[in-house]
């Protein structure tokens, strides 16, 4: 098998060449919407559930919710510019409410969407 010597450029190849991996690779963890051409993604585990079954949901239910929440704020937070904390200087039972409200308005809308309209509503108060 051979294997490229350190600082060598083939001959053959154009020196833009090598920076196309990069490229790609920046492009494809940048701020890209990550769905469809037609904007639809999978929602998944508690976020695919409705208002309206959150807001029936047991305590035991209601903490599975949370800790759904909890992950997608964590991950919002790694790929939001500018961004450390999207919760800024409020409290979980802050959120919690938001969305209690939220959900309360809104039976029919995922419960996944109604996080992502909460962190919408928090996003000018975030921790930079």
């Amino acid at each position: 098998m051979k294997t490229p010597h350190k600082n060598s450029v083939s001959g053959n190849m154009a020196p833009g060449v090598l920076l196309i991996p990069l490229v790609l690779a920046a492009w494809a963890v940048s701020g890209a919407q990550a769905a469809t051409r037609e904007g639809d993604y999978a929602m998944v585990g508690a976020g695919a559930l409705t208002c309206r079954t959150y807001m029936l949901a047991s305590t035991e239910e209601r903490t599975f919710a949370e800790t759904w929440w909890a992950g997608y704020m964590s991950a919002m937070n790694r790929v939001t510019d500018d961004t450390y904390d999207l919760l800024g200087d409020y409290e979980v039972a802050d959120f919690n409410a938001y969305l209690d409200d939220y959900c309360r308005d809104n039976p029919s809308v995922l419960f996944g969407l109604a996080v992502h309209d909460a962190i919408e509503a928090f996003y000018p108060e975030r921790i930079r």
